[in-house]
């Protein structure tokens, strides 16, 4: 009743959005992105004994998860449900809480959030992040946490491998739009619905009581008869009703697919993706380390590969700086 409002709230915006205090730093490494895998690994690097800089695009940590609460309710704009068989469970659940107290206490993490990089140099002795307002960040090791459709859309010299080039550049397929309504409808709350192919959301399921004793239903879109909730509500609350009838009182969404920071959701590969590129992607270049859950050899695509993945890439990049340094003693 009160419209389209453009925003949703996040519990993990940082503030300030920046400690550094000279852009003369010299880091052992750079991070870039602050999603779970991000976060793993500069949390980890830094209780390594690493002196770190986090650079996010975003004004949060998360990355493809994002939480929100409204009036009293946490709603979930990405990644959500975990399962007892992920071996990293516990630490996702109490990562995110964590992080200052962890990475930040340590005096060894720095961080820049609001700060996209456009471009990444490696010229042998050194890795500059160059952002996209002309800043230059330097350290001798670099992490990109970046997704894979989006890392095509940084400039890397040298250029990126071609491998991790022709992957970012096919994409995996998933351009999933995440739909939250509360609906006055109580019985909803232990149903599930499926409509394929015509309707523009497949899929939804109840998934909680709201404070106000109304369901929370959670739908999901995909890349076949996409929606764009942004431009078109009632579109959208005609395919929640398409499902079951609802009397729908709130909804939140958050359109993955024209995120400029992720294009897409969580990774679902096209045919022959993996197979012909998951070693391209997890290999070093120079000086770079590639950590994501997009290609996470465990739980890929969930939050428990990306801390796989980011744990991976900090112990790799701390071997590299320990191995290089006794070499010059």
């Amino acid at each position: 009743s009160s419209g389209l409002v453009k925003g949703v709230p996040s519990i993990g915006v940082i503030q300030p959005p920046t400690n550094i205090q000279t852009e003369h730093e010299l880091y052992d490494v750079i991070v870039v992105g602050a999603g779970y895998c991000g976060l793993t690994a500069a949390r980890d690097a830094a209780l390594s004994g690493l002196k770190v800089l986090l650079l996010e695009a975003r004004d949060r940590i998360g990355g493809r998860s994002w939480s929100s609460n409204i009036e009293g309710y946490p709603f979930e704009m990405g990644g959500t449900w975990v399962s007892w068989g992920q071996p990293h469970r516990s630490r996702m659940i109490t990562f995110a809480i964590n992080f200052f107290e962890e990475a930040y206490s340590t005096g060894r993490l720095s961080y820049a959030f609001n700060t996209p990089v456009a471009s990444i140099n490696d010229d042998g002795s050194g890795v500059q992040a160059i952002a996209r307002d002309g800043r230059i960040f330097k350290a001798s090791r670099l992490i990109s946490a970046i997704p894979m459709n989006i890392l095509k859309d940084v400039t890397f010299s040298p250029p990126l491998a071609a491998g991790k080039l022709d992957a970012s550049t096919t994409e995996h397929v998933n351009k999933c739009v995440k739909v939250h309504a509360e609906v006055r409808d109580r019985d909803l709350r232990s149903w599930s619905g499926i409509t394929y192919p015509n309707n523009s959301l497949m899929y939804a399921i109840g998934d909680g009581t709201t404070p106000s004793g109304n369901t929370h239903i959670v739908a999901f879109g995909g890349q076949h008869n996409h929606m764009q909730p942004e431009k078109d509500i009632d579109k959208t609350m005609d395919a929640l009703k398409t499902l079951t009838p609802m009397d729908i009182e709130r909804v939140v969404f958050h359109n993955w697919a024209d995120d400029e920071f992720a294009k897409g959701a969580w990774f679902f590969s096209p045919p022959g993706l993996v197979t012909e590129h998951l070693e391209d992607l997890r290999a070093p270049q120079g000086n770079m380390y590639f950590a994501n859950s997009d290609w996470a050899v465990g739980w890929r695509s969930f939050i428990d590969g990306a801390i796989e993945e980011g744990t991976r890439a900090a112990l790799a990049v701390k071997r590299d700086l320990d191995r290089s340094r006794s070499q010059h003693l």
